[in-house]
């Protein structure tokens, strides 16, 4: 039996000083459609969708191919080629009992997973408010076609068919008058036209209306009417069973017990890009769509509780969206339903709000690294931008619970595929093999390691993918090479897919990370060897346009070809071991044997495809009295192959190396390394990027970890998260630039 919520009543306030909170979640990159059971129209609607239908789909009586002819000619397709708005119906099917609307735009790969999900949970017909706006090149249509043709979307072209609607699809009715009014209000100004003094949000107008439209059409035809984006699965868990049938474990059947409610909040669980770098990410295996209820499977631990005093987490942990008796329906806040009970009820709304056992909504909200960016940019929030200290907290947890889903949402689409659905529908290449194109150097300068024990792989998939993206990106022509090494128990051999590795190894789970350092240093056969060792993110640049003073600051330092001048840095010195790539943390163990800043001069032999003007200088570390930690560490640095083998191995062996225990901790051992390193000379340094470091309070003492200054000591980071803003430990500082 489902546990009932809290109730409370939504207030009304007068319709001219009401104004809209659209939270702070996308509206056009987030939203989108499916379902399936067929449903009726009045006679007269219906003579008037088959007036506005091709004369081939009016004489069909079966699924017709909605497309035919070449990969190449699939893209090519005008929307304009299809009948909008429009639905088609079955004589004498019933009233849908659940409709769910949504609005979307470029949502092609994500559509078919999100419908079937939902049709197994007894949804009965979705509303697709297609944004028209948008003028680039969009391919949803098309791989809605089907569905459309089977009467289980709705399709509607937003706001451009918002005045023909009522003709063709049936007329919105409205319980008070002002609510009419205000309606076609927010049409004009939120929606046709953008008012930035209503809302800053560029989606969330069009959205809400849009959402207003399904509940009026709907009022008296469904029992329920939800709205929800098309990175959102709602769904009934099912733990602890793994049977072959869903039976009772769907969102219809828990509705058709939780009738005496008016609205119900859906509150959500967010999930992180699992460390896709952009999307739409790869097809899942045997099918040309993503399954993202499959691929990400990592989020926020809403269990903790935590309190976040830092502005830039804070409100980034919450979601929620709400299905609703369309009945009294007077208005839609994205995230909740404005409502207004009859007064012969003489009652307050009926509100529930679910907990996450009984009804649950897992929040795709951030697919990837450039994606975050696009929605800031495509809602005008800048608040929005991919940050990676609140990425981390939204990928610290691994959730498996809609995974039961998975196998009935394949075996759908797959039946649909072999009855001839999405025939001639390819995912573009870009998105099959994200690294398309790449080929192992024949004499490779860099060999890029990757040494990974932690069992979160969605760190590890960012890391691969941010380096790669930095190197093809703002370093072409360097050659490189790629070595993994994981536990046995993480092989996973779809990164082999994804990634072009030459050399996947794996240790026992029980190696540490010294160990796999050694199988790096051995296996690598270039000259310097980038070591990434755990979860080094590679800085990537701040896209959106509304914000350029911080585009201007950091571009030069993101798009700075630090590997490069690191391989021409080690060439030019004999006493340096390593070049630290990653940030350089102002802390004693580090800074306390360090020279001036010195000029870097790249080779003038040398031909160079980047500008090395944002490598302002260098400065070398050494071993002091107190500490040799300066000298070496495992990660983020770029290494001379040759100096660090004739150091010897970090992990302890019979014969030479160390004569540590095999159970020292890492710590210990690399003290160890570093001090070994020392005495035979070596010494590492490290770039101040972007700024000159002898300018104003020298930049890259001030704040190595920060670019908000225009400089930094390196273009990766490992993500230290800290709760409140303005604390950091020991100075090793984590920011959103």
């Amino acid at each position: 039996m489902l546990p009932c919520g809290v109730s409370r009543r939504l207030k009304r306030t007068a319709p001219h000083s009401r104004a809209l909170f659209y939270g702070c979640f996308p509206a056009f990159l987030t939203v989108t459609v499916l379902l399936l059971t067929f449903v009726t129209f009045s006679p007269s609607v219906r003579r008037r969708v088959g007036e506005l239908t091709p004369e081939w789909l009016q004489k069909s009586s079966h699924l017709l191919p909605f497309h035919s002819g070449s990969d190449t000619d699939f893209g090519k397709v005008d929307d304009e080629e299809f009948t909008h708005p429009i639905l088609i119906t079955k004589e004498g099917a019933p009233e849908p009992y659940i409709v769910v609307a949504t609005m979307i735009a470029n949502q092609a790969h994500y559509l078919p997973e999100w419908i079937e999900f939902h049709l197994l949970q007894g949804v009965d017909r979705f509303v697709i408010y297609h944004d028209s706006r948008k003028k680039t090149k969009d391919l949803s249509r098309q791989v809605a076609e089907p569905y459309i043709q089977s009467g289980i979307i709705e399709w509607i072209e937003w706001p451009k068919d918002a005045h023909k609607i009522e003709e063709v699809l049936g007329a919105r009715q409205w319980p008070v008058d002002w609510a009419k009014r205000d309606f076609y209000d927010q049409l004009e100004n939120d929606c046709i036209k953008h008012n930035p003094a209503r809302t800053s949000h560029l989606q969330a107008g069009c959205q809400a209306v849009a959402f207003i439209d399904a509940a009026a059409r709907y009022r008296n035809r469904s029992r329920w009417v939800g709205a929800w984006d098309v990175d959102e699965f709602v769904f009934i868990p099912l733990e602890g069973t793994k049977g072959e049938v869903l039976g009772d474990h769907t969102l219809k059947n828990a509705l058709t017990k939780l009738e005496e409610w008016d609205q119900i909040w859906l509150n959500g669980r967010i999930f992180g890009t699992s460390g896709y770098f952009s999307d739409p990410t790869p097809p899942s295996d045997g099918l040309p769509f993503t399954l993202v209820t499959e691929r990400y499977g990592y989020r926020f631990d809403n269990d903790l509780n935590r309190q976040f005093d830092r502005s830039d987490i804070r409100g980034f942990d919450w979601t929620r969206k709400a299905l609703v008796d369309p009945r009294i329906v007077t208005s839609n806040k994205i995230h909740g339903w404005l409502v207004e009970i009859p007064a012969s009820e003489n009652r307050e709304e009926r509100l529930m709000q679910t907990n996450f056992k009984d009804i649950v909504m897992y929040h795709y909200q951030f697919r990837s690294v450039l994606g975050n960016h696009d929605k800031a940019v495509a809602n005008g929030n800048p608040a929005m931008e991919y940050l990676p200290v609140r990425e981390g907290y939204f990928n610290e947890k691994e959730d498996t619970g809609i995974m039961f889903m998975v196998p009935f949402v394949k075996e759908r689409l797959l039946k649909r595929i072999n009855s001839g659905w999405w025939k001639d529908w390819k995912p573009p290449s870009a998105v099959a093999k994200p690294f398309l194109g790449y080929e192992k150097a024949k004499q490779p300068q860099v060999c890029l390691a990757f040494a990974y024990l932690d069992p979160n792989l969605s760190k590890l998939r960012k890391s691969i993918s941010s380096i790669f993206h930095h190197l093809r990106t703002y370093e072409p022509s360097l050659k490189f090479e790629t070595v993994l090494v994981l536990p046995r128990s993480k092989e996973d051999m779809r990164l082999m897919d994804e990634f072009p590795f030459e050399t996947m190894l794996f240790l026992n789970d029980t190696a540490s990370e010294a160990h796999a350092v050694d199988l790096l240093f051995e296996t690598c056969t270039a000259p310097y060897i980038l070591s990434l060792v755990d979860d080094y993110e590679t800085r990537v640049g701040w896209l959106n346009p509304l914000r350029p003073e911080v585009v201007n600051r950091t571009e030069r330092v993101v798009k700075a070809p630090i590997i490069s001048a690191a391989v021409k840095l080690l060439e030019q010195r004999d006493d340096l071991l390593e070049v630290w790539i990653g940030d350089v943390p102002d802390i004693a163990a580090y800074n306390q044997n360090r020279t001036d800043w010195l000029p870097f001069t790249p080779s003038k032999e040398v031909k160079i495809d980047t500008d090395y003007d944002a490598v302002k200088g260098y400065r070398v570390q050494s071993a002091s009295a107190t500490s040799v930690l300066g000298v070496s560490r495992f990660g983020g640095t770029l290494k001379h192959r040759e100096r660090i083998m004739s150091v010897g191995p970090v992990f302890p062996r019979p014969t030479g190396g160390n004569n540590l225990a095999e159970t020292a901790d890492e710590y210990a051992l690399q003290e160890d390394y570093a001090k070994r390193a020392a005495a035979l000379g070596f010494s590492s340094a490290h770039f101040c990027l972007g700024e000159d470091p002898t300018d104003r309070q020298d930049q890259c003492n001030f704040d190595p970890d920060a670019t908000y200054d225009g400089a930094t000591t390196g273009l990766m980071w490992r993500i230290r998260p800290v709760y409140e803003d303005g604390r950091a430990k020991d100075g090793m500082i984590d920011r959103a630039l």
